[in-house]
């Protein structure tokens, strides 16, 4: 073994001093030479091993590393060259030493046991004792781990022991499968009920796949003895849980199927293994151990529990060529029931031409005598049994054997039908099921009209799992319409009377022709839903109760028509003649005057309800109809006065409906205020105070509400909204979602930028948000001031004014702020000079950029600075450094390192030198490759 040189003993000296060097030497250093000096300076002992430290996010632990463990990693592999065994004992004890401290004092690391776990399978297996394998077990128990500790041992080290085949590899190889196996009980909550569940110490989806991995190797080389570790974990979860007798449920079959739906927790990932070891078992010794083999699947199937005879069922199923002797075993009524139905119906599928005559025979023989149990009368159990006696006539029709086809065709006859999914007792199919139509589109098309009113008339469903709905043909209508129009143009008259799911297919069906600019037979739609609406029967309270089945009802159409004439107002350019707009209105006027509002609760999202409410849907209409008529005014005549003054009856009325909770209007009004000011800006200005009015709570939420989705700020109504004190209520409502709240602050926040609040009014809205100094509205407001960034001085001048504000608030008491510190880092984007006051601000929160992950925002930032401000940015990624390293983007910070270096300057390069140090502090080497590239 070389001894050390004095430089290495000086880099040993140098860790032993500073050891936050220690990460970077060990990433370095590798080979036994240096085993000995490592452990005369105790680098191993045991007390070095970190245990889990709590973050600040209470509950949330940082698991640290043993930096000296990397070597041993890399080492280990050394262990396995002649002559170096008494090393291998050296990492035994390393291993074990640690281990039972870690015991002792409760202290944990998961990281550590990875290590040990990778470097275990390089030790000689003679010099593992079975002691070892119960640190093993330890080490999987560690409860920050449920993968990676698994997969080293079971996917690494535990095939090395299996390929080894000696008494004593067989020996540990059973004892880690113990290991790996093991169960605890973890108390579930379901409901009221509580109950304990199975857990394995390994996560679930890695432990499917490492016993997939390995489970027929257990079973080739561990035979029965590996099986009975599987089988001895299944019969503990079975006699604690007692549901054995429903396994066709919960496991439907034995094999990997798609009907295997929970087939990632602890007893289907063990009854996976086990099937997988028992096919290893079989197809390793079934020549050379017959007797065995047999023994041991006849034993499974004399279980008390019937999950180890499906189990069996299955292999003899699959290996029935060498398993068919036990087949005498498996032809008895017993098991031709749902208990065990998947398993045996396609060991008969499979193999029903492999068996002897006699077999046949006897099979044939139970089916036909199995009977029901039912008080039903004679014609009804008659169809039942035959249907019973199909399912299993399935597995053996077709398979060139007379009689069985005969018994087949004579139990068909009785009910002529094949049952479903023979193969399971139960199955569950999975996906998006549409409604089914007895006719398709081009069918209905194909019939004159009286027969199209026939069949729309005539239609009852039968119900049933994939029969024809209402709301099928009812879709098929509406796609009729939309593919052929022409075809119902002249004829909708004749639809009056029809039930109303197909009542709202048509107006739907035209409203989507107009979107898609394939109708202009405006007239006849909109005299349609006038002759529906006028109809007494429409309005009844029965056409406005809920139907089945999505099935449409009185509200739905009164809504299709509001869509109709909002898509038919909305846009000039596609919008139905002008002279059609008074049957719109008439329309709407009567809608408006029928229908009554939702039901609004305190906490409702109004905005939501509103627009998808069929009253919401007419105002919305409405509001569009107005515009219309004054933009065609104002093209007419250059102003809409005349126009406004025949609508505003309109809304006044509908003003004054709001305090009957007519909430839709007070949302909607809020939300079309833009709108509202075009259409009348005196009218809409003095209804403020009525809809933001503090004395009707509801009435003012949902104004809120609505007011949140206005894109833009206008002056006179943000006025009237912060000189009232809307806004600051609207800050404090419980009631209030946090949508609306974000839309206040960034109302004061455009306010500020242009000019309407002011930091040197100690009473202004922006003020007083900052003497609220609430973490979220502080957030919001940072957030989206970096939003609008553009190149603007104008609003540079704004943000450093409020960011000095923000600094001078949190000066000293940094730590308690740092969330918000890391999120003004986003502000460094407003930063085009370096000056003492912008390096201030800088220097003040680069130390807490990555507690919101913005290090990188700021990094971006520096790169931009540091050609024209090289010292200054050197001090502020120093400042950085204090509480973390960034490394994204590296190509950024190599960009800065090396203009920092390059600069010539000795105070710049020395600085440079500095922030390279402090990487490696923390163990990142990147930063001092590059400056031997810089050199």
């Amino acid at each position: 073994m070389n001894s050390l040189n004095s430089l290495q003993i000086d880099a040993l000296d140098r860790a032993q001093r500073q050891p936050e060097l220690c990460p970077f030497l060990f990433r370095k250093i590798k080979g036994l030479k240096w085993f000995d000096e490592l452990q005369k300076r105790n680098f191993f002992n045991p007390s070095e091993n970190p245990a889990a430290k709590e973050t600040e996010d209470k509950g949330y632990y940082m698991i640290p590393v043993w930096p000296v463990l990397e070597y041993l990693e890399k080492t280990a592999p050394e262990l396995q060259i002649a002559g170096n065994e008494e090393y291998a004992d050296k990492f035994l004890q390393i291993t074990r030493s640690t281990t039972k401290t870690s015991i002792e004092t409760a202290v944990s690391n998961y990281r550590t046991w990875r290590y040990f776990a990778k470097v275990i399978k390089y030790i000689p297996i003679g010099r593992i004792t079975a002691d070892d394998i119960d640190l093993c077990a330890y080490w999987l128990k560690d409860p920050f781990d449920r993968m990676l500790v698994g997969d080293e041992l079971g996917n690494h080290f535990l095939p090395k022991l299996l390929e080894d085949k000696t008494e004593h590899s067989f020996e540990l190889s059973l004892k880690l499968v113990e290991a790996l196996t093991q169960l605890r009980w973890v108390e579930k909550q379901w409901g009221v009920k509580k109950e304990l569940e199975p857990i394995l110490y390994i996560e679930d989806w890695h432990a499917n796949k490492l016993f997939c991995n390995q489970s027929r190797k257990i079973g080739k080389t561990l035979e029965q003895n590996g099986l009975n570790i599987f089988k001895a974990r299944i019969e503990e979860i079975l006699n604690k849980y007692g549901k054995d007798e429903y396994s066709p449920i919960w496991r439907p079959a034995i094999e990997d199927h798609e009907q295997n739906k929970n087939h990632h927790d602890a007893l289907n990932i063990l009854i996976t293994g086990f099937r997988d070891a028992l096919s290893g078992y079989i197809e390793e010794h079934i020549v050379k151990k017959a007797r065995e083999v047999f023994d041991y699947i006849s034993d499974l199937l004399k279980s008390k529990f019937r999950l180890f005879h499906r189990i069996a069922i299955n292999a003899i199923g699959v290996y029935f060529d060498v398993l068919n002797p036990l087949i005498s075993n498996i032809i008895d009524p017993i098991y031709f029931t749902s208990h065990y139905r998947h398993e045996l119906f396609y060991l008969l599928k499979n193999n029903f031409t492999k068996l002897e005559e006699d077999d046949k025979k006897k099979v044939l023989q139970i089916i036909d005598s199995l009977t029901i149990d039912n008080n039903e009368n004679e014609d009804i159990k008659k169809k039942q049994i035959a249907y019973k006696k199909l399912i299993w006539l399935m597995a053996v029709k077709d398979k060139g054997y007379e009689p069985a086809d005969k018994l087949y065709s004579q139990y068909f006859a009785v009910i002529g039908v094949e049952p479903e999914h023979p193969d399971f007792s139960s199955y569950m199919e999975v996906g998006w099921v549409g409604e089914v139509s007895p006719y398709k589109a081009e069918e209905l098309l194909s019939q004159g009209i009286d027969e199209l009113l026939d069949i729309i008339d005539s239609f009852q469903e039968q119900g049933g799992w994939k029969t024809p709905t209402k709301r099928g043909l009812a879709e098929a209508f509406k796609q009729a319409i939309k593919i052929n129009p022409d075809y119902f143009k002249g004829n909708l008259s004749e639809f009056l009377t029809v039930d109303l799911a197909y009542i709202c297919e048509i107006i739907q069906a035209f409203k989507e022709l107009w979107t898609e600019k394939k109708f202009d037979n405006w007239a006849e739609v909109l005299e349609f839903c006038d002759s529906i609406i006028k109809r007494e029967e429409f309005w009844s309270e029965e056409n406005n109760k809920r139907r089945e089945s999505f099935i449409a009802n009185r509200s739905w159409i009164v809504g299709a028509i509001g869509e109709l004439l909002h898509a038919g107002t909305a846009n000039d350019e596609t919008a139905f003649d002008p002279s059609l707009l008074p049957k719109a209105k008439n329309l709407l006027l009567k809608l408006l005057e029928k229908k009554e509002g939702e039901e609004f609760e305190a906490n409702s999202d109004a905005v939501f309800v509103s627009i998808n409410s069929p009253r919401g849907k007419c105002i919305e209409a409405l509001v569009n109809f107005a515009l219309r008529c004054c933009r065609l005014s104002d093209k007419e005549k250059g102003n809409h006065d005349e126009a406004w003054k025949d609508l505003q009856p309109i809304f006044n009325k509908e003003l004054m409906r709001s305090g009957d909770n007519n909430f839709e209007f007070v949302t909607l009004y809020a939300n079309y205020l833009p709108n509202f000011l075009y259409l009348n800006r005196d009218w809409t200005l003095r209804n403020l105070s009525q809809v933001f009015s503090f004395t009707r709570r509801k009435h003012w939420l949902y104004a809120m509400q609505g007011y949140a989705y206005v894109s833009a700020v206008y002056p006179d109504i943000y006025r009237f909204l912060s000189k009232e004190g809307h806004f600051i209520e609207a800050l404090n409502a419980s009631e209030l979602r946090e949508e609306t709240k974000r839309k206040v602050i960034q109302n004061i926040v455009v306010a500020y930028i242009q000019g309407e609040e002011s930091l040197e009014n100690g009473a202004s809205l922006i003020n007083i948000l900052l003497d609220r100094w609430n973490a979220g509205e502080l957030n919001e407001l940072i957030w989206f001031i970096w939003t609008i960034r553009d190149q603007n001085e104008v609003l540079y001048k704004k943000v450093r004014g409020l960011w000095e504000k923000i600094s001078g608030k949190v000066a000293n008491r940094e730590e308690e702020n740092k969330k918000l510190l890391s999120m003004l880092c986003l502000w460094s984007v407003f930063i085009s000079e370096l000056n003492n006051d912008t390096l201030q601000l800088l220097k003040q929160v680069a130390p807490y950029a990555e507690v919101n992950h913005h290090s990188y925002i700021l990094i971006e930032e520096l790169r931009r600075l540091v050609v024209k401000y090289p010292l200054q940015v050197a001090e502020i990624f120093i400042s950085m450094l204090e509480n973390f390293p960034p490394t994204y983007k590296e190509e950024d910070i190599k960009y800065i390192l090396q203009t920092l270096y390059k600069d010539g300057d000795l105070e710049i390069r020395k600085r440079c030198n500095e922030i390279v140090e402090k990487y490696i502090k923390y163990g990142i080497e990147f930063p001092a490759k590059l400056r031997k590239e810089f050199k």
